[in-house]
């Protein structure tokens, strides 16, 4: 990279149970940043040309034994840097009458892992998936009943929260079959959502 300014690199996380990341720099000093909740690396250059590589190892991982030994409840409070994911947000509202419907006809619990199972149970069954205005707010998309992945992960996201349970929006890469966009093993980038359980942290 040309080293006319700073630069400013999106490091994921490195302390995941399921993903490593290691970023090298040559040709610049590296300070560590953090906005709109994101780890951000911002390198300012020393030399006329800066040289950055970031590793990111990812292996499979599963939740499903400590979900098992924590039996995570709604109930309860949450530390204050994770209880902020439990209010709404631009895109995502949990106060809407079509959230508040939504979680009406799921069943009663305070088990976070079986409500967490019954919202992504419910959006299999009454949302479908299509891309048409992406970003319509959450109550267009619930009376639609349709939606692409960042759609499915507002909804989901804004049914969490309206539970009681701490929810937040995540962009990831996925490897992706061939598309008329891209070739096999291409990288594209997903919604998804992750939870927040106690005893177990953040969960995808």
């Amino acid at each position: 990279i040309p080293a006319t300014s700073t630069i400013r690199v999106p490091v994921p996380p490195a302390n995941l149970p399921s993903q490593t990341c290691e970023l090298l720099v040559s040709g610049g000093t590296v300070n560590n940043a953090v906005e709109a909740g994101n780890d951000i690396a911002v390198i300012t250059p020393t030399s006329p040309e800066v040289t950055v590589t970031l590793h990111v190892k990812v292996h499979p991982y599963s939740f499903k034994a400590r979900i098992l030994e924590a039996k995570p409840k709604i109930s309860g409070s949450y530390p204050e840097e994770v209880a902020k994911w439990l209010e709404n947000s631009q895109y995502i509202s949990a106060n809407g009458p079509q959230v508040q419907r939504a979680l009406s006809e799921l069943p009663g619990t305070d088990d976070a892992a079986k409500r967490v199972w019954d919202i992504t149970m419910w959006l299999h069954r009454h949302i479908d998936y299509r891309t048409d205005n992406p970003w319509a707010p959450v109550e267009e998309l619930v009376v639609r009943r349709f939606a692409e992945c960042g759609g499915f992960t507002r909804i989901f996201c804004s049914i969490a929260r309206a539970s009681g349970i701490p929810a937040r929006f995540a962009w990831v890469l996925v490897q992706v079959e061939k598309t008329l966009q891209v070739q096999p093993g291409h990288l594209k980038g997903h919604g998804i959502a992750e939870v927040y359980l106690r005893g177990v942290g953040w969960v995808p």
